[in-house]
């Protein structure tokens, strides 16, 4: 069953699993955990960039509707998230590229009860290992700080501060970050 409505100037179409809205721009979005995801719907690409939960830290839609589609919900420990989750849909993304295209990854390695897993290392290893990616490097992404359990007043103090995130960046037979020159341009 589909629906079609209009919102705003916008037409939107909806289905069990996804919904559609084409407005100034044409956007599907799915509702599905990204491991589930068919990746062969979709045409090639020529540049992803992901960024996905951290392992047991960012728990999207605690207490919602579709919590049981969340990773974290999903995965109770490092190894199956990683297994089942993290390196799966990263593999898919990196076959899903053009030659030439750009895969990359925000991701930092999540620490939790003191114990740091190297979910960095393990996806460089997986990507050049078994697909001849090229490691392209590490690019830094300013974000907000993300909140955290203090007092109000050592809470502003820190948010001012500047957090940057690491991003992964692969090549599939490319190996480099600098884009081509454009004629004409």
């Amino acid at each position: 069953i589909t629906i079609t409505y209009k919102v705003i100037g916008t037409n939107v179409r909806e289905s069990k699993n996804w919904f559609h809205c084409i407005g100034t721009k044409e956007v599907t979005i799915y509702r599905c955990a990204a491991e589930d995801l068919d990746f062969t719907k979709f045409p090639k690409f020529d540049c992803a960039f992901t960024s996905p939960p951290y392992f047991s830290t960012e728990k999207y839609n605690a207490g919602g509707k579709f919590e049981e589609d969340q990773s974290w919900k999903r995965y109770d420990n490092y190894e199956k998230w990683r297994d089942k989750f993290f390196l799966p849909v990263n593999e898919r993304t990196f076959e899903h590229l053009n030659d030439g295209g750009i895969q990359i990854v925000n991701i930092q390695d999540p620490q939790i009860h003191g114990k740091r897993y190297r979910a960095s290392d393990d996806l460089i290893e997986r990507l050049t290992d078994k697909y001849q990616a090229n490691f392209l490097g590490n690019l830094g992404m300013r974000i907000m700080q993300r909140p955290k359990n203090v007092s109000k007043t050592k809470l502003q103090t820190h948010f001012s501060k500047l957090y940057i995130e690491p991003c992964w960046c692969f090549g599939k037979k490319r190996n480099s970050l600098v884009l081509p020159k454009v004629k004409g341009l």
